[in-house]
């Protein structure tokens, strides 16, 4: 704080995350990032998205004041940081067992206008979030030919869903839908990267860390915001895709792609859901998927 003059009289430590966060006075937020879990990339991608998104975004995210390096030059590794105004209210993940169904449509919805707008953004055509799909291609190429080696090391399917995933999941060619243009994604749009206020009903004050950013396709940011955010509930996953203008979430071939989707997910994302869901629901891949992302079914997780 001192570095670029800013007030600093009480320092507060937030839970562990993978990079360390801390609360400055009722203000300002200090996010320091790491050597490890790509530090160097998300410190490079969450300032590039501030700056692309401006101090004029209508979106109500943080505003960064100030980025730096906590160390000199010399140092084994300089610890970037970014200092950003602090979002009023509390994480929908400290507030959600208290809404009522009424408040998690709501949220839905408010969920739904925010995203859209975001997936809007006029994006450049040079840099690290630039207009074009290639990066994604090659992402989501890696994502799926390590897919089978990452679901063994993360031991969360049973040993027969393992089996069919080779002739589950689509490949990319399959997958992206280049007819469109790559949007600007969140990537993780989780319960704790939304906050906002629970007072007379729910209310979204804001969208945080965006250190996962990256340009794509918008049905990979429904993984995280699903299995996360909405706690697999298929109302406000409905709730969303209305809002938001996402038809194709209404038609057949959408489950199979959101599916395919959460396989391909760089972080182990259906652990919650596997160790939540009795055995019997899990014969094969197509059960869950059905449960989890059919919005025409009214059966679910």
């Amino acid at each position: 704080c001192q570095e670029p003059g800013l007030a600093c009289t009480h320092i507060e430590a937030t839970l562990p995350g993978s990079y360390p966060v801390f609360l400055v006075d009722d203000a300002l937020v200090i996010k320091l990032f790491g050597e490890l879990f790509g530090g160097a990339r998300g410190y490079a991608v969450e300032s590039r998205v501030y700056a692309l998104l401006g101090a004029g975004t209508q979106l109500p995210l943080p505003r960064l004041l100030a980025t730096g390096k906590l160390y000199p030059a010399d140092a084994t590794w300089q610890w970037p940081y970014l200092i950003m105004t602090r979002g009023p209210g509390t994480s929908l993940g400290a507030a959600f067992a208290r809404l009522t169904l009424d408040d998690k449509l709501r949220l839905a919805q408010q969920v739904g206008d925010l995203v859209r707008h975001l997936h809007a953004t006029a994006l450049p055509r040079e840099g690290l979030l630039r207009a074009e799909w290639a990066p994604f291609q090659s992402f989501m190429g890696q994502q799926y030919r390590s897919c089978g080696a990452s679901h063994r090391e993360w031991a969360t399917l049973p040993a027969h869903m393992l089996l069919q995933l080779p002739d589950y999941v689509l490949p990319p060619e399959e997958l992206i839908d280049l007819r469109r243009a790559p949007c600007l994604l969140h990537a993780d749009i989780t319960e704790d990267h939304l906050l906002g206020d629970l007072d007379g009903g729910w209310r979204l004050n804001g969208l945080i860390d965006f250190g996962d950013a990256r340009v794509g396709d918008p049905f990979y940011e429904l993984v995280a915001l699903h299995l996360g955010a909405f706690c697999r509930d298929k109302r406000m996953l409905r709730a969303f895709c209305e809002r938001y203008g996402l038809a194709e979430a209404f038609e057949p071939a959408f489950v199979r792609r959101a599916m395919s989707y959460t396989l391909l997910h760089e972080f182990d994302v259906l652990a919650p859901t596997v160790q939540d869901t009795p055995a019997a629901l899990l014969g094969s891949l197509d059960e869950l998927a059905r449960r989890l992302w059919d919005l025409n079914d009214p059966s679910s997780l």
